[in-house]
């Protein structure tokens, strides 16, 4: 038995509470759970249409990322400034295929990357979010060290729940590293010019190998961690044992 339980993001804050605060409890790893009845990957009919909707075709290289901007900071820490350097670059690989979507950004972002050929968005209800990321083929986080205390994230965890390939630092927190080759790419924190030019690697490489991705690997891989059942079953068992 123990005297209580701390669930925290990552295993920074683990070590933290552990080793800097030696907190009398167990301290358990456990980030946010989704509803993997809600999101699964579309058909091919139902990817095309929502291409079409967005006026992209069906054989576009199309990739997503949600930044959540709620001030300069905050976008900053997911890396929003980097859109352009990424977008760019692709673009003089792999020409006008290249589709970038951009989700919950801000201004003076949304109209700097709309010039770019970005499509942005500001706000979208979750139901039409979520047919974005599943139309899309790969999902980008470009994040700063600045999120290291983030976790996994919710917006990555929703992207393996339907199957779509990562790139992202913030997958050193899935729990089996060994399986990450499955899952995408996962990069060093996005903090200088030389990381930046990893990270385009990293998105080169896994869009080049996109057909090597299995979404429902992927998906199940994330099941056993990120759904709710397993959050509750978790919780449940440490309950148990107070």
């Amino acid at each position: 038995k123990v005297r209580g339980v701390f669930f925290v993001l990552n295993e920074r804050e683990k070590h933290y509470l552990e080793e800097t605060l030696n907190v009398d409890a167990k301290v358990i790893v456990r980030t946010m759970a989704v509803d993997f009845n809600e999101l699964k990957p579309l058909s091919e009919e139902e990817k095309i249409s929502v291409r079409k909707n967005i006026g992209i075709s069906e054989d576009a290289i199309a990739l997503i990322t949600y930044v959540g901007v709620f001030g300069e900071e905050f976008g900053g820490i997911k890396g929003t400034q980097y859109l352009f350097r990424i977008l760019r670059e692709l673009r003089l690989r792999f020409g006008d295929k290249v589709a970038m979507i951009v989700t919950g950004v801000g201004e003076p972002y949304a109209t700097a990357l709309r010039r770019i050929g970005a499509i942005t968005y500001r706000l979208l209800p979750h139901r039409d979010y979520v047919k974005l990321v599943a139309a899309s083929d790969v999902y980008l986080l470009p994040a700063t060290s600045g999120y290291s205390y983030g976790g996994i994230g919710v917006a990555i965890i929703e992207a393996l729940a339907m199957g779509i390939p990562v790139v992202s630092p913030t997958l050193r927190d899935f729990p089996e590293q060994d399986r990450i080759k499955d899952l995408g790419v996962m990069t060093r924190y996005v903090d200088d010019e030389e990381a930046l030019r990893e990270f385009i690697g990293a998105l080169t490489y896994v869009i080049e190998n996109r057909g090597r991705y299995k979404p429902w690997v992927i998906r199940e891989l994330a099941r056993k961690y990120y759904s709710w059942e397993s959050f509750v079953n978790e919780f449940n068992n440490a309950v148990k044992n107070l």
